[in-house]
Parts: structure tokens; sequence; C-alpha cells
């Protein structure tokens, strides 16, 4: 998003009507569209993913629709589990919301798995290495 349409943005969420929009859509169409790209990534059909989720195909097509707009936490703790990811639900001010919504890329959609997260494996290995190093310094005293 450039930095107009970013300023656009934030002129038009002054207007209390439009802030509950914005808040909606984002939720809406983001949740749709990170269930498809992660589905995707894993090439996985709806059916696929259907069976891990305990859900029906048509479930997953409908959760994938950008005008569907109605997912319950439960069903995300569902689809959480299938693609064994975790799910964060939390308020935040608005200028967090824009500046995630101007910084996300296609690729940010596509989290993965628990056994495919490289980044969880880092700071196990950085926490290992300090503990060493504290425990190490420790012994020396």
């Amino acid at each position: 998003m450039s930095t107009s349409v970013r300023n656009n943005v934030i002129r038009s969420l002054k207007n209390k009507n439009y802030r509950d929009s914005y808040v909606k859509a984002s939720i809406r169409n983001g949740v749709a569209l990170q269930i498809r790209a992660m589905r995707e990534d894993r090439k996985w059909t709806q059916s696929e993913l259907g069976a891990r989720a305990g859900m029906k195909q048509e479930r997953i097509s409908t959760l994938e629709d950008l005008d569907y707009g109605a997912v319950n936490l439960n069903t995300l703790q569902r689809l959480a589990s299938a693609f064994d990811v975790a799910v964060m639900v939390r308020f935040v001010p608005f200028s967090r919301l824009v500046d995630s919504l101007v910084d996300l890329k296609e690729a940010d959609l596509a989290v993965p798995g628990f056994d495919d997260d490289a980044l969880l494996e880092d700071r196990a290995t950085t926490l290992d290495s300090q503990r060493m190093v504290v425990s190490g310094a420790v012994e020396h005293a």
C-alpha cells in the first residue's frame, strides 16, 4: 500500500462507521485469504483440509469466501490444529491494524506449521546457547 493510500485510510478512519467497516473487512478478508493461502501452500484440496479439520469440503469453500465472514473461535481453533499453527485474537489500536495491512505481503499469509517454523527452532537454539553461557559463568564463579 502506498503512502498516499495509507494516508487516505488514516483520514477515512476518522469516521466511526468507516472504522467499524474497516475492522470487519480486515477480519473477514484476512481469514478467508489466509485459509486459502495456507491450504494452497500445503498443496491440499478443500476436501483434504476439511478432513483434517473435521469439516466438509463445502464448509471450507464457505470459509474461503471473502463475502462470508461468520467464522467463530471454535472454527479458527479447528483450522489452526489442522494447519498446526497458532491463532492470535487480540484487540489492537487502529495504527497497528493499518501498519499490519500496509506491510502485508502475500507470503505472510501462508504461515508455516510447527514442524516448518524455522524461527521457532532458531529461538530454541539461541536460548540453549544462552543457558550454556550462563551456566558456564555460574560454574566459574
